[in-house]
C-alpha cells in the first residue's frame, strides 16, 4: 500500500490518509463516523474519584502526527497457515476482501466510540490490522507470533481474531519499540477476540515499549458456551500506560482467567483496568493480578466482576496484590462487585504492602548481597502469577525483564 506523509488529525487529513488506502465505503463511513465522535468527546481525565488520578502530564491529542500505513506480515503466518487448513493470519486490509462478511460484522464491536475519545481516535486512524480467522475444531499448538514495533513514531494498532467452535489457540502479542528514540509518541492498541462455543484461547502479551510512549490499549473478549478464554499480561514500559483486558461471558459454562505481572520504575504511570462480566449461567472467572512499584512511579488496579441478572450459578473472583520497594512509590486499588443476580459467588481481595525486612535479613545473613535479595523477593512475589501460566517462553522473557527492570 503506498506511504503518505505524516499529517496531523484533520477531517481532511483523514480523508486524505483513507482514499489513499482504497478501502471498502463501509470501512471509510466507519473511520468518519469515528472523527465526528472523536471531535465531539472531551479529552480523558484519567481521574477516578476524588483522590486517584493517573498524571499523563506532556499528552496531547492536539496537532497529533499520523505515520503511513503499516502492513502487518510475519514469515510464521504463512507456515502456520500451510499446516492448517483454513487458518486465516493476514493484514487486516487483505481480510476486506477474503474474509469482508466477517470483519464487517465484527470490526470496532468493541469499541465505545460515541462515549470514549481514544477509542474513537483508534477507530478513525487504525493505521495497522491483522485479521485471525481459526476453523472450527482446529487444534494449533505453536503460538501465533504478533510483533508490534512502534520504532516509527504514533501508531494505532488493531487485531481481530475470530475462533472457530472447538479450536484450541494460543497468540504471543509483543509491542516494543527501540530504547534510542524516547521522543514523545502515542500508541493505541485494540484486540478484539470472539469465542465461539467450546473453543479454548490463550493471550500472552508483554508490553516494553520505550520512556516517551503514551500507551493506550484493550483486549476485549466475547466468550460463547462452554469456551475458555484465558489472558496472561506482562507491563514494563511506556512513560504513561493504561491497559484494559475484559471478558464477557455470554454462553452458559463459558470461563475466563485474566492473570497479570508488571514492574515500573523511576516516574512511570500505569492504570490497570480489568474486567469480568457474567451474562449467562454457570460461568467462572478468576483475575489476579501481581506487581513490582519503585522509585517515584505509581499504579492504579480497578477491578470489575459484574453478575448479570441471569448469570445464576457463576463463580467471579479478583486479587490484586502489590509490592513498593521504595518509600516514593504510590498503588491505589479498587476493586469493584455488582452483583444482580442471586446464587452466585463473587469476591475480591487487595493488598499493598513494603519488601519483609525479616525476610530481606535472611537473605543477606546467608551472604546475598543486598540488591540481588530485593530482586529475590521481587521474583518471588511475581512467582503466584507466573507459576500458573501454561507457556515457559513467556515466563523466562517475563523473569528476563524483571531482573533487568529490579537491577537497575
Amino acid at each position: 500500500m503506498q506511504a503518505m506523509e505524516q499529517i496531523g488529525l484533520s477531517n481532511d487529513g483523514l480523508n486524505a490518509f483513507a482514499r489513499s488506502l482504497h478501502e471498502p465505503n463501509w470501512v471509510h463511513a466507519r473511520r468518519l463516523s469515528a472523527w465526528e465522535e472523536f471531535s465531539l468527546l472531551p479529552t480523558p481525565s484519567f481521574r477516578y474519584g476524588l483522590d486517584i488520578a493517573l498524571n499523563a502530564s506532556g499528552l496531547s491529542l492536539q496537532g497529533v502526527a499520523l505515520p503511513s500505513y503499516e502492513r502487518a506480515f510475519n514469515p510464521q503466518w504463512k507456515q502456520l497457515e500451510s499446516k492448517h487448513p483454513g487458518l486465516v493470519v493476514q493484514d487486516l486490509h487483505d481480510a476486506f476482501s477474503s474474509h469482508g462478511g466477517l470483519v464487517c460484522e465484527y470490526l470496532f464491536s468493541s469499541l465505545q466510540t460515541s462515549t470514549n475519545k481514544l477509542d474513537a481516535l483508534h477507530a478513525a486512524y487504525w493505521n495497522q490490522g491483522v485479521f485471525v480467522f481459526v476453523p472450527a475444531h482446529t487444534v494449533i499448538s505453536a503460538p501465533i507470533e504478533l510483533p508490534f514495533n512502534s520504532g516509527a513514531g504514533n501508531a494505532f494498532q488493531h487485531v481481530l481474531a475470530v475462533i472457530g467452535e472447538g479450536a484450541r489457540v494460543s497468540f504471543n502479542e509483543h509491542a516494543f519499540s527501540p530504547s534510542t528514540a524516547l521522543n514523545p509518541f502515542i500508541r493505541t492498541s485494540w484486540v478484539e477476540l470472539k469465542v465461539h462455543p467450546q473453543a479454548h484461547v490463550d493471550w500472552f502479551s508483554v508490553q516494553d515499549l520505550n520512556g516517551g510512549a503514551f500507551n493506550f490499549s484493550s483486549r476485549k473478549a466475547l466468550v460463547q458456551e462452554g469456551a475458555g478464554m484465558n489472558f496472561w499480561s506482562a507491563e514494563w514500559g511506556s512513560k504513561v500506560a493504561r491497559s484494559e483486558v475484559s471478558a464477557v461471558l455470554n454462553g452458559r459454562g463459558a470461563s475466563s482467567r485474566n492473570y497479570g505481572v508488571y514492574a515500573i520504575q523511576g516516574e512511570q504511570q500505569l492504570d490497570l483496568d480489568v474486567a469480568s462480566v457474567h451474562e449467562a449461567p454457570e460461568t467462572v472467572s478468576d483475575m489476579h493480578t501481581r506487581g513490582v512499584v519503585m522509585d517515584h512511579s505509581k499504579s492504579i488496579y480497578r477491578g470489575l466482576v459484574k453478575m448479570r441478572a441471569n448469570a445464576a450459578r457463576s463463580n467471579g473472583y479478583q486479587k490484586s496484590d502489590n509490592l513498593l520497594l521504595h518509600e516514593g512509590a504510590e498503588v491505589d486499588a479498587v476493586p469493584y462487585l455488582e452483583i444482580e443476580a442471586n446464587d452466585v459467588k463473587c469476591s475480591h481481595g487487595t493488598s499493598v504492602g513494603h519488601v519483609d525486612e525479616e525476610k530481606l535479613f535472611y537473605l543477606m545473613s546467608r551472604g546475598i548481597p543486598e540488591a540481588q535479595a530485593v530482586l529475590q523477593v521481587a521474583q518471588g512475589f511475581l512467582a503466584p502469577v507466573l507459576d500458573k501460566a501454561p507457556q515457559p517462553q513467556w515466563v523466562s522473557r517475563v523473569r528476563a525483564r524483571v531482573q533487568e527492570k529490579v537491577s537497575v
